[in-house]
């Protein structure tokens, strides 16, 4: 007897709960008896969408089927194996290159049958349609991003990431700074955000690899945002002051036009600027104001 697998799915535990998972179950034995297969296994989930491709008893069912533990695939509807019409015609796809019939009984489709064939041909005829759709609306945007002089598919080279800052720092907006380096304003938005994620972590002691690591960027990328923070500080026993500040107090640091310098690693009380009426109490932050106002630029 040839070995088939059958799968059933609800999308909510309510529904498991109304035995409705055994309504499938009951017709997809039966389907299996009456044409002579054998059951492998039963791959039931649970409480899982049909848009949700990541299901627990989905993903073991593929392994198998890759492993070709089974050469048929039994399924209630169409609906209950995925509602996503990509993810069915790749996996269909796939199915009929490791040589595994699929089965669906209320549709009445057999992909080992005459009609079945036609069926899973009007399928890859759809497959080849929508990469085709997929990759002119790519062309034409790549076109048009060409067109209008502007990068795209990859990151913004070291170089032009301290072209952003510099021009930023010059208090250009973001709109004028991705035109002149040729980055959306997006893109641009997100290497400020990083050059904030990688100081915060700088301050907290971590090291440039394990900056990389949390920031999933490249240690080399990173080397280098780090280096570029540390090169606007005159000193390492300024950024050894500027680490035991926090961010907070770096914030408020920027706004002040004077701030008196201390001369011990502690954390000594600083006076109140005369020129920044609108804070009532200064950090108490051994760091350099100007240079915390460059850096959160």
């Amino acid at each position: 007897m040839k070995k088939t697998a059958i799968y059933a799915r609800v999308s909510t535990r309510r529904q498991a709960e109304e035995d409705r998972i055994e309504n499938q179950l009951r017709d997809l034995r039966e389907y299996a008896k009456r044409n002579s297969y054998e059951i492998y296994k039963e791959y039931i989930d649970n409480g899982y969408s049909g848009a949700v491709f990541d299901r627990p008893q989905l993903g073991e069912l593929l392994k198998d089927a890759e492993d070709k533990r089974f050469v048929a695939l039994i399924v209630w509807k169409f609906d209950r194996f995925g509602r996503s019409l990509s993810q069915l015609i790749a996996s269909l796809e796939r199915f009929r290159d490791l040589g595994i019939d699929f089965i669906s009984i209320k549709e009445n489709i057999d992909t080992s049958t005459k009609m079945g064939k036609v069926f899973f041909g009007m399928i890859a005829l759809m497959a080849e349609f929508e990469r085709e759709t997929i990759r002119e609306r790519i062309q034409a945007g790549m076109r048009r991003k060409k067109e209008d002089g502007k990068n795209f598919g990859q990151k913004p080279k070291l170089e032009d990431m301290g072209k952003v800052y510099e021009l930023r720092k010059q208090k250009m907006s973001v709109r004028q700074v991705g035109g002149m380096v040729g980055l959306s304003r997006t893109r641009i938005s997100q290497l400020m955000k990083e050059k904030e994620n990688v100081f915060s972590l700088l301050q907290a002691g971590r090291s440039v690899r394990e900056i990389a690591i949390q920031l999933k960027i490249q240690e080399r990328r990173a080397g280098k945002i780090v280096s570029y923070i540390r090169s606007h500080i005159s000193s390492p026993l300024s950024f050894d002051r500027m680490q035991q500040c926090t961010l907070s107090q770096l914030s408020q640091l920027s706004q002040l036009s004077q701030l008196s310098q201390c001369t011990a690693h502690q954390h000594p009380t600083l006076e109140h600027p005369t020129s920044s009426p609108s804070i009532s109490q200064p950090p108490t932050c051994p760091a350099d104001s100007s240079k915390v106002s460059y850096l959160l630029s």
